[in-house]
């Protein structure tokens, strides 16, 4: 394992610690849409109203959500964030799952897009890995979820440590929450910075 892996590990840890002992609320700028983003997917992405409803398919990006205040805004979730929810984050323990990561129930996502009046309100995006060309990748599941309209999909991963902070500035502009996301940039670089520091001198060993 390579040094950046560990150091991300390491930020990983004092973020999930963050998260349940600090909580951010703020008024972000910005609130004037639409909005357009390039997800990590490289798909510019155009979010025509203030995002009241989110489906997640990957654990990052739901903490991710969660730190940046939104969770409660989550309306379902696949398997493997469920699974880990119970545990991490109780917020989404009892949110419905929509199939796997890789194998996701679009009528299940299409009927909760739908929502109590019977229709798709341009309030809800779907988020999942981006994996361009891969047949669990965003572009897969924008196509399969194109027959519903005003459900915006989005491709953020919030895996790799080299992307880490441009998701970061990505969803908060996608959910008016750049003051947020932010100060999460400036507190994980500063965390990097300093493993990296602690580290410098040191090789990561070899247990084979």
């Amino acid at each position: 394992m390579r040094i950046g892996k560990l150091i991300a590990w390491s930020v990983l840890v004092c973020f999930s610690l963050a998260v349940m002992g600090t909580a951010l609320a703020s008024d972000s700028p910005g609130t004037d849409y639409p909005k357009t983003i390039v997800d990590s997917a490289g798909r510019e992405v155009t979010i025509s109203n203030p995002v009241q409803r989110m489906i997640v398919n990957n654990m990052d990006a739901a903490e991710a959500i969660i730190l940046l205040g939104e969770g409660d805004k989550i309306v379902a979730v696949s398997d493997a964030v469920k699974q880990k929810a119970s545990y991490y984050f109780p917020i989404l323990k009892d949110k419905p799952s929509v199939g796997t990561f890789n194998k996701l129930d679009y009528e299940m996502i299409g009927a909760i897009a739908k929502g109590s009046k019977g229709t798709v309100d341009p309030d809800i995006i779907f988020i999942g890995y981006s994996y361009p060309g891969k047949a669990y990748g965003i572009d897969a599941h924008a196509k399969a979820l194109a027959p519903f309209a005003n459900l915006t999909c989005v491709g953020l991963d919030f895996y790799y440590p080299e992307n880490m902070t441009v998701e970061m500035e990505k969803l908060g502009i996608i959910l008016n929450k750049q003051t947020e996301a932010q100060e999460y940039i400036d507190w994980y670089k500063g965390k990097v910075s300093d493993i990296a520091e602690a580290v410098k001198d040191t090789s990561m060993p070899n247990y084979m």
